[in-house]
């Protein structure tokens, strides 16, 4: 089943297209990476996806309905954004843990309290139930905004670059972890990352963007992408590498689906 459809989306901000002509269908109980430079478009992307921007050209539908149009119930998808996007909050979030996870779930409000020992139970953070969000380390604040997302029992979780900030350990526990819940769980998994090590042994399908997206149905394909050539001067190429993926020089590809 298609959970995810971009039609011939396009996104612009301050007279000047971040995003264009993007076609992506995602299908549910996968795994969908997005890679690609900075300034790529990426978070724009995912930001879009969720409902927070709205594209001036396209749609966006989820489950054959226009994203904008559907009520909690209807869109069961958990967001993670950027740990930095919580920087400014989080200094101020006074709140233990517990009640962090409590104040985001919209539906499903029965069992409250058994559903959030589960998520802290999936994540293996029970122990920080009563801490203060705010005094947490970045590894222990990014599985929390986790555990907030599958408290309200998503069908999609999205992520914006969820181990950045964290530290190495952490960063192992966080993919794997995903990796389980959508094996497990059968949760479809979109996530944006820049750590491309994980990226052929997480991936079913891969998506790389800038402003325009390049999308391969193998997690490994991704490392023939032209995003990274045309970011070189003078039509260098660059060498992708990394202990779980082998020397290679990017070549060209087209576009699509």
């Amino acid at each position: 089943m298609n959970l995810f459809e971009i039609r011939n989306m396009w996104y612009q901000f301050d007279d000047r297209w971040i995003l264009e002509d993007i076609n992506l269908v995602i299908r549910d109980k996968i795994v969908f990476t997005v890679v690609g430079p900075n300034g790529s478009g990426k978070t724009t992307l995912i930001k879009l996806m969720v409902g927070l921007l709205r594209p001036q050209r396209g749609r966006i539908l989820y489950k054959n309905k226009d994203i904008m149009k559907l009520s909690p119930e209807e869109f069961r998808v958990g967001y993670v954004p950027q740990l930095s996007s919580y920087s400014e909050i989080s200094q101020r979030l006074l709140l233990p843990v517990s009640d962090v996870i409590r104040l985001s779930m919209l539906r499903n409000k029965e069992n409250i309290k058994v559903k959030i020992d589960r998520v802290l139970e999936m994540l293996q953070i029970e122990d920080l139930r009563n801490e203060l969000f705010l005094k947490l380390s970045g590894g222990q604040k990014q599985k929390v905004l986790l555990a907030r997302a599958l408290a309200n029992e998503p069908e999609t979780l999205i992520l914006d670059e969820p181990v950045t900030g964290v530290d190495q350990e952490s960063e192992f526990h966080i993919f794997n972890f995903l990796k389980q819940l959508n094996r497990k769980e059968k949760i479809t998994i979109i996530l944006v990352t820049h750590d491309l090590d994980v990226v052929p042994g997480i991936s079913d399908k891969v998506g790389c963007l800038d402003k325009r997206l390049y999308v391969h149905n193998k997690g490994g394909e991704f490392i023939s992408c032209p995003v990274y050539k045309n970011q070189m001067k003078e039509g260098l190429e660059i060498l992708v590498h990394g202990k779980n993926i082998p020397h290679r020089l990017v070549p060209l590809h087209r576009h699509g689906k």
